[in-house]
């Protein structure tokens, strides 16, 4: 008994024995693709409602303490009486202060300092790797010495923003990415490096 091979055709890639299915299938295959999208996309739409509605239930029936999880709408009810009495938009504007501010001074210095360390080999030795063992650190355990060093007003706010965001925004590879550029190195060449400066911001945030 002979053994019988199929064979398979390179552009189709499908046995060239066997009926041509696949351009008939494809239309079927995009809308039952489109129709599962859709149903993800209003899933995702629901499952926070969802969540919101179980909380209230939740809170309603008092099975959970009012003070450690308020409903949502006593929040919401609390949140016009402020907005009514204008004690929320004076919270609000301090607040996007203190961020905007910790925010610049953070992502300056940040931004500054992936330059300095991508350009020149001294800087990345001595900087690098006392900022990475710096990132490594738990925002709790600074916060008592931060206290200590500014007490509880805006000045230790503002350094704990502007120290995440100098973390977030210290990008080494910048550097490279900026002497590639410098020198027209268009292309394939800075394609790597911007691949690498991506990688490394993606894994500090996940830190």
């Amino acid at each position: 008994m002979s053994n019988s091979r199929v064979a398979f055709s390179p552009l189709h890639g499908a046995p060239s024995g066997e009926p041509e299915t696949s351009a008939s299938m494809r239309p079927w295959r995009r809308a039952r693709a489109v129709e599962s999208a859709r149903r993800l996309q209003l899933l995702s739409w629901f499952a926070p409602l969802g969540l919101l509605l179980g909380w209230e239930a939740l809170a309603r029936l008092e099975l959970i303490p009012s003070l450690v999880l308020p409903a949502p709408s006593s929040v919401i009810a609390t949140a016009r009486v402020l907005l009514a009495s204008g004690e929320l938009q004076t919270h609000l504007a301090a607040s996007l202060r203190r961020a905007a501010l910790g925010f610049s001074v953070g992502s300056g210095l940040g931004l500054g300092l992936g330059l300095l360390v991508g350009l020149f080999p001294l800087a990345h030795a001595l900087l690098d790797r006392s900022l990475q063992v710096l990132r490594a650190v738990p925002f709790l355990a600074i916060l008592p010495l931060v206290i200590v060093w500014f007490g509880v007003g805006e000045s230790g706010k503002v350094f704990l923003i502007a120290l995440g965001s100098l973390l977030s925004t210290y990008l080494p590879d910048f550097g490279k990415a900026m002497i590639e550029v410098v020198r027209g190195k268009y292309g394939r060449e800075l394609i790597p490096l911007v691949r690498e400066a991506t990688r490394v911001r993606s894994v500090s945030r996940s830190a």
